[in-house]
Order: structure tokens, then sequence, then C-alpha cells
């Protein structure tokens, strides 16, 4: 019988997955998107992701930000955008 985590760590990797979705959303919502290239790039540094963020949370975690940097290729229609990645055990 596998051991059953506790309410608390749950709800630690709650918080965690709703800040990096969050902080998802806030980049992709100021995102340059290049109609020519059809791809869409990150215009905040960590640190302006991080001001956004505590907005909505008092104490955001380090690592919701920890994949964003200002100037990567988000999405783009080859699929080498850091946001179309997708793990090498997910088909």
């Amino acid at each position: 019988m596998p051991h059953k985590r506790s309410q608390e760590a749950m709800q630690h990797r709650t918080e965690i997955q709703e800040q990096r979705r969050k902080a998802k959303q806030i980049v992709l919502s100021s995102a340059f998107i290049d109609r020519e290239k059809a791809e869409s790039v990150n215009l905040l540094s960590p640190q302006q992701i991080l001001i956004k963020l505590t907005e909505d949370y008092p104490e955001p975690y380090m690592t919701a930000l920890e994949q964003f940097t200002e100037g990567e290729v988000l999405i783009d229609s080859r699929g080498d955008g850091s946001l179309n990645q997708r793990p090498e055990n997910v088909r």
C-alpha cells in the first residue's frame, strides 16, 4: 500500500502548480507575437514576472519562475518553443 501524502504536502504542491500556471499566463499575455515567423517571444524578465506574481500571491515560490528567461521563444510553429516541448516520457 503506497504511503499517503500529508494534507500539507498536497496543499504545497497545489500552490506551486497554481503559481506556475499564473506565471505562464502572465508571460503569454505580455509576449510579442511575431506573425511572420509564427512565434511568441517572452518580453518579461524574471524580476518583472515576480512583481506581477506578487500582486496575487504575497509569497510566491521561485520555482514558478525558473523556466522563463527574457527573449526566449515560447511557442512557434515548428514545435521548438520552450512551451511546445513535451517531456520525453509523454507521448
